[in-house]
């Protein structure tokens, strides 16, 4: 699979930079950044229910700011 795709579904940069031999993942956001969506509204409550296995007492209907 490509880069840009695992991208675009939103493999973490940091892992991805660690498979292809990279020290940090600095070329793939100055080349690639423009594939990552920083535009999605609900990336807040998906972070939140792939944190709730370590974290159970956070769920995606808490409210606050962070």
């Amino acid at each position: 699979m490509k880069l840009t795709t695992m991208l675009m579904i939103g493999a973490h940069p940091a892992y991805l930079a660690k498979q292809m031999g990279h020290k940090d993942w600095g070329m793939i956001r100055t080349i690639y950044a423009k594939w990552v969506d920083n535009e999605n509204p609900n990336y807040r409550d998906e972070l939140i229910n792939k944190l709730a296995g370590f974290e159970p007492h956070m769920t995606p209907s808490d409210t606050g700011t962070g």
